[in-house]
């Protein structure tokens, strides 16, 4: 899967952090993770957009647990579900990490195949 953030930090380095802070949780469970993009976010000084392709070993209970400690809500996009978004100003959205304004993932959006999830079962989220 593809997992773009969007995240208050100054330098890049920073933004590094916070997504390594929301990785912690599931950290023995990655099998591969790579940093794709990480670069200021061309719209909101002071934010920046970390993109990185990661896969779990379990997926369906890694993703769930991920999931739920980032945000209490999450939208879905897609039958099934191929992308899902939480956001801080979105409604009923609570990204539990106030440096964080946003989040996108995409289970199955990248040409290299080793990020795709296909089959993935989300559910409700």
């Amino acid at each position: 899967m593809i997992i773009r953030y969007f995240v208050y930090a100054q330098q890049k380095d920073e933004s590094i952090e916070i997504v390594e802070d929301t990785l912690k949780i599931i950290d023995g469970d990655i099998v591969l993770k790579e940093y794709l993009v990480i670069e200021p976010y061309w719209k909101i000084d002071g934010m920046y957009t970390v993109e990185l392709g990661i896969k779990f070993n379990d997926k369906t209970k890694q993703i769930k647990s991920f999931l739920d400690n980032l945000s209490d809500y999450w939208i879905t996009f897609g039958e099934p579900v191929d992308e899902i978004l939480t956001s801080q100003k979105g409604q009923n959205c609570y990204i539990k990490d106030n440096r964080i304004e946003m989040i996108n993932i995409f289970f199955e959006l990248s040409s290299d195949s080793r990020y795709n999830d296909t089959g993935l079962q989300i559910g409700k989220l």
